[in-house]
């Protein structure tokens, strides 16, 4: 998502460049291709405003028929000074890109949360299948990875970063805890879902019941609807 982010942050940066270049073109001699130019620029522009500012929309494309209407009569030389109608409208389409530019990054950590929750969802759905099927040890593993996952973003949204790339549940608990991402009452939860989780990964001579692993399934959403 961070490679995403940059590349639309660079898209909008060379839409900005883009209109501005195309603004100091209009001139009571306007060139031939600055039409063609000016159609691809829109076209792009829209697009990224509808995404990143949907309330701005109809703003920016109110300004397109008249504002290609001002720019076609000073190409006819119909009206001495309608280049700068033609450029404040340009110039206020351009305004709105800066304004997405602004909400760029709120925009994409919530779609960046969406997915992610709809991944965590459809895992623990697939865990309780296995459940479900009587397999009960395969359930809690996927669910462990789930809840590691969980914790890995927690500690992401709180811009935590350790030394280690990928810690281990108990690692990613206690780290929270440190840097007081999470309280005590949260840690010890996450702890008896880490007992859980272990009986299902470690076959140490006991069996992990039905019940215990849909408390942890239960315990896993639970982290992921209200620690964030």
């Amino acid at each position: 998502m961070i490679n995403t982010k940059e590349a639309v942050k660079k898209e909008l940066d060379d839409l900005v460049q883009t209109g501005n270049s195309l603004v100091a073109r209009i001139k009571p001699e306007l060139e031939d291709s600055f039409y063609a130019d000016y159609q691809a620029w829109y076209t792009v522009s829209l697009m990224a405003v509808k995404q990143l500012l949907p309330k701005r929309f109809t703003e920016f494309s109110s300004q397109y028929e008249p504002g290609y209407e001002y720019m076609n009569m000073v190409k006819r030389k119909e009206t001495l000074g309608y280049e700068d109608t033609a450029r404040n409208r340009l110039l206020f389409q351009i305004s709105i890109l800066v304004a997405a530019q602004k909400t760029m990054e709120s925009v994409l950590s919530d779609v960046e949360e969406a997915l992610q929750a709809k991944l965590f969802g459809d895992e623990l759905s697939a865990a309780h299948e296995l459940c479900d099927n009587g397999h009960i040890r395969a359930a809690g593993v996927l669910g462990g990875v789930t809840l590691e996952r969980c914790l890995a973003r927690l500690c992401a949204k709180h811009q935590l970063t350790n030394e280690k790339n990928v810690l281990s549940i108990s690692e990613y608990n206690d780290f929270l805890k440190s840097n007081n991402a999470i309280d005590l009452p949260k840690l010890r939860f996450i702890q008896h879902l880490t007992e859980i989780r272990n009986l299902c990964s470690h076959d140490k001579g006991q069996e992990p019941t039905k019940e215990e692993v849909i408390e942890f399934l239960d315990g896993v959403k639970t982290v992921m609807t209200t620690y964030f």
